[in-house]
């Protein structure tokens, strides 16, 4: 089991944000829409700025698969990074 970056766990200490400009290797089995895309990237910017947010929507559109892919790009090899609730 890794451990977290204390500098991550931390807003105020985290990495600035980079856009993801296409689906990150390790989301597997399917392809992020523009729209989830969007989503993905708005969930990453409010995480790295320590901000809460909500998606809402349509049902349908893949509010889901947005918030697998945000904790899978939390808890990818570029924050090191994954809470206990998630094994």
């Amino acid at each position: 089991m890794q451990t977290s970056k204390q500098s991550e766990t931390n807003s105020a200490t985290r990495r600035s944000y980079k856009k993801l400009e296409t689906q990150p290797s390790y989301i597997q089995g399917g392809e992020l829409r523009d729209f989830q895309m969007k989503g993905l990237n708005w969930l990453a910017y409010n995480w790295t700025k320590g901000h809460n947010g909500i998606l809402a929507d349509e049902m349908g559109l893949g509010k889901t698969v947005q918030t697998v892919a945000f904790m899978s790009w939390v808890c990818s090899k570029q924050f090191l990074l994954c809470a206990c609730f998630l094994y």
